[in-house]
């Protein structure tokens, strides 16, 4: 199919089955994770059938890595020390768009302490993660005993 914005811009029905595929199976994965962590009964049939599903949409999305033209399917990057993995799904039709910004996040810290935040940048035309981390404002002390 051409989408009409030059440059040979194409996608195939192979392109739409596989980001089908990798949709449907990091969404499967995001819901059974939400319900088994909400006291869901993980043994429950219907359970058990969704993330049967899921184990064949993740075979079968494993096998297709890139689309038609060569783009990858899917990027990941580390935030920080390997502290969160993000993960994007890039569309199956092609972009000209350039980079921008896709969210913000805070940084995993324990209760009461800020290790700063992180921005996840997202480059459709050339399919490129990029993480930005931000260091956690200072802390205003009082010189004089007093209330800051």
């Amino acid at each position: 199919m051409d989408l009409g914005l030059g440059g040979g811009m194409t996608y195939t029905d192979r392109d739409i089955l596989a980001w089908s595929a990798h949709e449907a199976s990091q969404t499967l994965n995001w819901a059974l994770d939400s319900l088994g962590g909400n006291g869901v009964d993980t043994e429950r049939d219907e359970f058990n059938a969704m993330d049967a599903s899921r184990r064949h949409l993740e075979s079968a999305a494993r096998t297709v890595n890139t689309y038609s033209d060569g783009r990858p399917i899917k990027s990941q990057a580390w935030v920080g020390d390997q502290e969160i993995l993000v993960s994007h799904l890039w569309d199956y039709r092609p972009s000209a768009k350039g980079e921008s910004l896709l969210y913000t996040s805070k940084r995993p810290a324990d209760p009461g302490q800020d290790n700063g935040s992180y921005s996840v940048y997202v480059n459709p035309s050339a399919c490129t993660l990029r993480i930005e981390l931000t260091d956690p404002a200072p802390r205003l002390r009082s010189i004089n005993g007093g209330a800051a």
